[in-house]
């Protein structure tokens, strides 16, 4: 008779199993160019040879995958519903735990705003797969909870929709204090405002992750 740890191991094979056949590629579809594996023998990425409906997602060009085979990177092959948001086609997404990187390929309106198109690296739009915003760079100067934040400048919220971080596009005063338009502040649960850092952004993050 099987004990229990044996067959806790053996249900655990054949689920992974079942998830590497679900995800498996048909790897004619890709070019040799930018093919790699991973040591598992799972795709790694590829580029397609013309534009394919993977995983539910109309890409063209690289894409990449994780090592359970789960789609992660690639570029729209056309417009498409991510997450209740219609994304441009030619826009670059990035699948991660719980939301997703999206790099637009042009200004975009979402959710009443106009968001500006990607200009690089860092200026990304960020969604959570329940289709809030929690990191966006609108085209236009917009108002956020009374405070007025200025375009082209990166905007963060929290979970719950709150205003975290921005760059003021006017004079705004906070518990007494003003501070300058042109200032980029931090805002936290408690409402108290501080002048906005690289180092204070990535400790938010990390504690937003956990």
């Amino acid at each position: 008779m099987f004990s229990k740890f044996k067959l806790f191991t053996i249900n655990f094979v054949l689920f992974a199993f079942l998830i590497s056949f679900c995800f498996a590629q048909d790897e004619g579809d890709y070019g040799k160019l930018f093919k790699s594996y991973y040591k598992n023998g799972q795709l790694k990425s590829g580029k397609l040879k013309k534009p394919k409906v993977v995983q539910d997602y109309p890409c063209k060009g690289k894409v990449s995958f994780k090592e359970n085979g789960y789609i992660h990177e690639f570029t729209l092959s056309k417009d498409h519903k991510i997450n209740g948001v219609i994304i441009p086609a030619e826009s670059r997404i990035e699948i991660q735990i719980d939301q997703k990187l999206i790099y637009l390929s042009k200004d975009t309106e979402i959710k009443g705003l106009l968001i500006q198109q990607t200009t690089g690296k860092d200026d990304f739009l960020l969604i959570t797969d329940k289709g809030k915003l929690q990191e966006f760079t609108p085209k236009n100067n917009v108002e956020i909870e009374n405070v007025p934040c200025k375009g082209s400048n990166k905007i963060y919220l929290y979970p719950d929709g709150k205003l975290w971080a921005c760059t003021l596009s006017a004079d705004h005063e906070i518990n007494g204090k003003t501070y300058t338009e042109g200032t980029s502040i931090l805002i936290d649960e408690k409402g108290n405002a501080e002048i906005f850092t690289e180092a204070l952004l990535l400790k938010m993050r990390r504690r937003l992750a956990n």
